[in-house]
């Protein structure tokens, strides 16, 4: 068999990288250390986070720490690079693989969220006469639309540390109070876990 892989970036062990570590493309990123969303003094929701909560209201609003504005960890399509994407095998057949960016459901979002690494999207098989059988995946819930995914744990870039001094404003406080890092400070898995895959062969249903 002969593998052949998508293109492998000269920059991937720069700053051009998503949240989770994979290559996203930024290879404009000044550093890593991303941007934080603070959500202060509000238990409905989680006070670090990686993304933005549409709408939010509260009597304390979204705060932002951003280090460099120029830094962009946010998951892409490039995370598939340095996959395999076809197999040529000796008697003239040819498997061919298509990637997507994983996804996942935030409660505090309450919505869809692109995550980290990779899923499959489309195998398509060729027996070296023309005749091709593909397989499509999707991760959606048939009934909402909505994709299955959860993640087991997000990466973790800050901590908060308590103190007694007195500041003008919140962002002034929460500025003060947060250390941030460009390396994920949490233990559990990353991993995106899927409730329900659906396969559609193509001819079969």
């Amino acid at each position: 068999c002969t593998p052949v892989y998508n293109s492998v970036p000269v920059d991937t062990i720069l700053n051009a990288q998503d949240y989770w570590g994979y290559y996203n493309g930024a290879y404009s990123n000044a550093s890593k250390v991303p941007t934080i969303r603070v959500y202060a003094d509000n238990a409905a929701v989680e006070t670090y986070k990686l993304y933005q909560i549409p709408g939010y209201s509260n009597p304390n609003p979204e705060v932002s720490l951003t280090y460099q504005n120029t830094v962009n960890r946010n998951a892409t399509t490039n995370a598939s690079d340095g996959s395999l994407k076809r197999i040529a095998y000796p008697l003239g057949g040819i498997t061919e693989l298509e990637y997507e960016p994983n996804t996942f459901f935030d409660k505090d979002v309450n919505g869809v969220v692109t995550g980290g690494g990779i899923r499959i999207k489309k195998i398509t098989n060729n027996d070296g006469l023309n005749t091709n059988e593909v397989a499509t995946y999707t991760y959606n819930d048939p009934a909402t639309g909505i994709t299955t995914g959860r993640a087991i744990s997000v990466p973790v870039f800050t901590i908060g540390f308590p103190h007694t001094n007195t500041y003008g404003t919140l962002i002034d406080k929460i500025k003060n109070s947060v250390y941030r890092t460009d390396y994920d400070l949490g233990s559990e898995s990353k991993d995106i876990l899927y409730g329900k895959v659906t396969v559609t062969r193509a001819g079969a249903g």
